[in-house]
């Protein structure tokens, strides 16, 4: 885990004035209050040297790069060349010694004001900082941790626990933040940060007991920048089944599952999954929580501040209600948030279906469409019901439907390729519904109750953009706003993805980010967030189609807009109106090409790729 990876979160003030990136957790008793020494280095969190609670001045960059780097190795000789390579990197000027020279003898000066006048000294060729570990905060860190490590008993077990809990606190950022492109410093932060996730899993092992609602409070922002380390996945399960939440435990499980298969092509520990079956078999909530006996749930965490579809979100719901069909279906091209519509309603759902709410993700690692009997076995394990991995394929199947008929259950199968995946998913019987979401329309599955998603109407999408900067921003630039959004194509992954990008860079005009989207060989490279982003979702829409079908969308990107006749689709895709209006067909049917939902003669259907769609299909066609 890198050491730039924790935020600040909960912050609490401390009497010094600085902030630990988790606040003071008062759910245990303090650890008696230690002497503050006089003069006091932090490097847990922007370097800091205070003396007498104000801080000392630390001069240009490159006097801050031998400060921090002399603090990366605390009481330990640093040769000359590691610190000039620290400051100039390989290749340092002539005069790196002199120049490193009177970068000590600066700081020397700055520590004489606070009477530390001998703590760097020359030696051998390098420089030695000398430092206590309650002037250190790093060093104060390791002090406290092995300190708590070593007690034992209920008593002293409590005061280990404070002990953890007040290095912890110790922490007000990132170590050595704003310094890590500097390797020397960066290796240190990233050992520290290693250091902070193993004593905060530690610290939350002693806690889970008596305070559950504490540590999962605390744990989530650590898991969102480390989220395949197993260890904290489990502690979170743990907290949140012992906090009364099984249902939000068993979607941590689920999350786990699918990102560690999409990353590694990996199942989960037998571990973990032995934790998960212990969830699943429980029949009673923990202390604090309601169940329904016998309810099974793995759906995803539900979708927070869910917007733009509120119209569409009534429909799903009523026909999960009603349940007039056991199968209904939601489709829609590349980004029209077609899981994010199906999990909320799954979760608005949920006391509607007594048995429970199960979900399944129907792609493997790569994107490949998984085998049927495989999906069926992992909801059938996740319902708590042992089948062999041996087990046939139509004895899997006669299980699973077995298995729904006595039920009232809701299957959310996520993301499905083709019929064949889907039918043996669909209930044959009992009041169970499957729920399906697919890039393609699967009009081969009936009966069905189906549901089309497009763009965000103009006031939905300004909402859904608003929830990520604020409306005062919005208002600040509407022109830009329009802009934006229209380069989104309106579509919620596109404004997700604009909108945090714009929320975490908040010196970014939304005019020249309005500009940046306009130029059409960058649009898809700006709508990126982190690991949100755009171009991936893009690649896997073209995985399901045929070799052909994936050329004959290329050429669509020859078109000079993205909606088009079947004349000029003719024109590209060769071999007459006929033939183009068949392959037009097929790329409908996969989901790629839109067309009109109401009858027109064929020489008028105006057909459109959505905006995103037309501009990854023009950059393969300049790229072919």
């Amino acid at each position: 885990m890198s050491g730039r990876t924790y935020l600040r979160v909960a912050e609490a003030d401390r009497p010094d004035g600085s902030q630990s990136p988790y606040g003071r957790c008062n759910v245990t008793p303090s650890a008696p209050a230690l002497p503050v020494p006089a003069l006091q280095f932090s490097v847990l969190g922007p370097m800091q040297v205070r003396h007498g609670g104000r801080d000392l001045p630390l001069g240009p960059r490159k006097q801050q790069i031998v400060l921090a780097t002399l603090l990366c190795s605390p009481n330990r000789h640093v040769p000359t060349e590691v610190l000039a390579e620290a400051v100039w990197g390989e290749r340092p000027p002539r005069t790196a010694r002199k120049n490193l020279h009177v970068y000590v003898s600066t700081i020397r000066r700055q520590l004489g004001h606070a009477g530390a006048t001998d703590r760097i000294s020359h030696r051998h060729q390098g420089y030695v900082i000398f430092v206590e570990p309650a002037e250190l905060d790093s060093l104060g860190f390791e002090e406290a941790t092995r300190a708590a490590a070593d007690l034992g008993g209920t008593d002293r077990a409590r005061a280990g626990h404070a002990g953890l809990r007040r290095a912890l606190d110790l922490w007000r950022g990132p170590a050595f933040e704003g310094l890590h492109t500097v390797p020397v410093i960066d290796t240190e932060a990233q050992r520290l940060s290693r250091r902070y996730v193993t004593v905060f899993e530690t610290w939350a092992e002693t806690a889970l007991q008596a305070h559950p609602g504490a540590v999962v409070d605390q744990i989530e922002p650590i898991i969102q920048h480390d989220p395949y380390r197993e260890r904290l996945r489990i502690i979170q399960m743990t907290a949140l089944h012992r906090a009364g939440r099984r249902s939000e435990a068993l979607a941590v499980f689920d999350d786990y599952r699918q990102a560690i298969a999409r990353e590694f092509g990996l199942p989960p520990s037998a571990v973990m999954t032995r934790l998960q079956e212990r969830l699943l078999l429980e029949t009673d909530a923990p202390a604090g929580g309601r169940a329904e006996p016998g309810a099974v749930c793995s759906l995803p965490r539900d979708v927070t501040g869910f917007s733009g579809r509120d119209d569409e979100l009534g429909t799903v719901e009523q026909l999960l209600r009603h349940r007039t069909e056991r199968l209904a279906v939601i489709t829609g091209s590349v980004g029209t948030g077609k899981t994010a519509l199906a999990v909320h309603a799954a979760h608005r759902v949920r006391d509607a279906f007594g048995d429970g709410q199960l979900y399944v993700d129907t792609r493997g690692a790569h994107g490949e469409p998984r085998p049927p009997a495989d999906l069926l076995r992992d909801l059938l394990r996740d319902a708590g019901v042992f089948v062999a991995a041996d087990e046939p394929a139509a004895r899997v199947q006669r299980t699973w439907q077995t298995w729904l008929a006595r039920r009232r259950v809701l299957i959310v199968a996520d993301d499905v390729a083709a019929e064949e995946t889907a039918r043996p998913l669909v209930p044959q019987s009992g009041e169970s519904v499957l729920l399906i979401t697919s890039r393609a329309r699967l009009s081969g599955l009936a009966p069905a109750h189906r549901l089309v998603l497009g763009p965000l109407s103009p006031p939905a999408a300004h909402d859904m953009l608003a929830r990520y900067l604020g409306p005062d921003r919005l208002d600040a630039d509407r022109d830009a706003v329009v802009r934006i959004l229209r380069a989104t194509g309106q579509l919620p992954l596109a404004i997700a993805a604009a909108g945090s990008k714009l929320a975490g860079l908040r010196h970014l005009p939304l005019r020249e980010f309005a500009d940046r989207l306009a130029e059409a060989d960058r649009t898809l490279d700006e709508l990126q967030a982190g690991s949100l982003t755009v171009r991936p979702r893009l690649e896997a829409a073209l995985l399901d189609l045929s070799a052909a079908q994936r050329q004959r969308f290329v050429e669509l990107g020859r078109l000079g807009r993205p909606w088009f006749t079947l004349g000029e689709a003719a024109q590209v895709l060769g071999g007459g109106s006929r033939a183009a209006g068949l392959a037009l067909e097929q790329l409908i049917e996969a989901g790629v090409v839109d067309a009109p939902d109401s009858e027109v003669c064929a020489h008028e259907v105006v057909y459109a790729l959505t905006d995103l769609l037309h501009r990854y299909a023009v950059e393969l066609a300049g790229s072919a």
